[in-house]
Formats: structure tokens, C-alpha cells, sequence
């Protein structure tokens, strides 16, 4: 494991003396594969993000950075064990949350848009079912409501005819997942938005 720093800007009309929104302090993650020592992915990470700030985590590959944003997501590889000393959100203790109440704010409070394009999508669903998945467990919207504000998304990132029918594609729309979440602090968009897949289908 490399080590890791972080960099923060403000946006305009951020003020440093506001209380974080996501605040970390020791973060540990450690895998432990069967049959296997257990391996130290990540180690006393701290980290503050305040309203209007932009943290970014520095460091090489393998030092930790996609541990750390899947642990403090509650996404993390089952053989992964994660501690910390406070891991919260707006106050709230997210070590404390079983999964049902993690879920509830993934999508809608924080989410996470992939690196890897084919990792956003499900390939058996279609594009316009996970991304109005978002409007229809946060925003209490019908399955047509949410059709409609998924090809309206996909339609704003430039995805051709996105309503006109079944169509198959090796183009996946991260994009247009990220854009369906209004969350304050922004590291994935859907709990649909991130299971590891190949090229998903752009019916709507």
C-alpha cells in the first residue's frame, strides 16, 4: 500500500469555518481472503469535506484512494473489514446504519460515479431502468415519471433517440447516472450505478 495525501479548493461562497459535512478520522480497511494473512488496504485515514469544498485524494495505484471512498460509501468487498473512530455524515454515524438506512442515502445524500465506464452499469437491466431507479427510490416518483426523467437525462448527455426503443451499444452513460443525483457530497450516483458489468443495453 502507497501513501496518500489530500488537496482541497473552495467553491465560491464556501467558508472554511462551517462544520463538515463528512467527517473521517482513523479509517482502517483490511481484507482478509480465505486461507490468507490479512492485507492492510487502507490505515488512519482522516479527512474532513466541508459544504463547497472539493477534496481530492492523492496517491498512487493500490495506495488506498477506492478503499477509502467504498468504505465510507458502505460498498466494500465483503472480505473487507472496515473500523474507524468516527465515520459520519452531517453528524449522522454511518458505522451505526445497518444496510437498509445506508441505502436510503446512497443516490439521494452521497454517491459515487466510477472510474471505469462498464463497471456504472448492469448489463441485464436497461440503462433507463437504473437510472430512474435513482427518481423512483428517492424521489417517490411512478415507474413513467422516472422513464421520463431517465431519457430526458440521457438525452442531455448526447445519447441519440434515448426513448425511441431497444437498442444495443457498447456506450455506457455514467454521466447521466451522476446527473440523476442531487446528493451535497457526491461520490456515487445509484446503488444500481456501481455493480461491476460489461456493456449494458440502452433501451429505455
Amino acid at each position: 500500500m502507497g501513501d496518500m495525501a489530500t488537496s482541497t479548493s473552495e467553491l465560491p461562497g464556501a467558508r472554511a469555518s462551517r462544520p463538515p459535512v463528512l467527517r473521517v478520522r482513523g479509517l482502517d480497511v483490511r481484507f482478509t481472503p480465505t486461507g490468507r494473512a490479512p492485507v492492510v488496504a487502507a490505515t488512519g485515514v482522516d479527512l474532513d469535506v466541508r459544504a463547497g469544498e472539493l477534496v481530492a485524494l492523492l496517491g498512487e495505484s493500490g495506495s488506498g484512494k477506492t478503499v477509502t471512498a467504498r468504505a465510507v460509501m458502505g460498498i466494500q468487498d465483503p472480505a473487507a473489514t472496515v473500523t474507524a473512530r468516527e465515520l459520519s455524515l452531517s453528524g449522522v454515524d454511518l458505522l451505526g446504519m445497518d444496510e437498509a438506512a445506508r441505502r436510503r442515502i446512497r443516490g439521494e445524500r452521497m454517491s459515487m460515479v466510477l472510474q471505469d465506464a462498464l463497471s456504472s452499469l448492469n448489463p441485464v437491466l436497461t440503462v433507463g431502468d437504473q437510472i430512474g431507479e435513482v427518481f423512483r427510490v428517492h424521489r417517490g416518483l411512478s415507474r413513467r415519471q422516472a422513464r421520463a426523467r431517465a431519457v430526458e437525462l440521457l438525452d442531455l448527455v448526447g445519447i441519440a433517440r434515448p426513448g425511441s426503443g431497444s437498442t444495443t451499444t457498447r456506450t455506457s452513460s455514467p454521466a447521466a447516472c451522476a446527473s440523476a443525483s442531487s446528493s451535497r457530497w457526491r461520490s456515487r450516483s445509484s446503488p444500481s450505478c456501481s455493480s461491476p458489468t460489461s456493456p449494458p443495453r440502452l433501451s429505455t
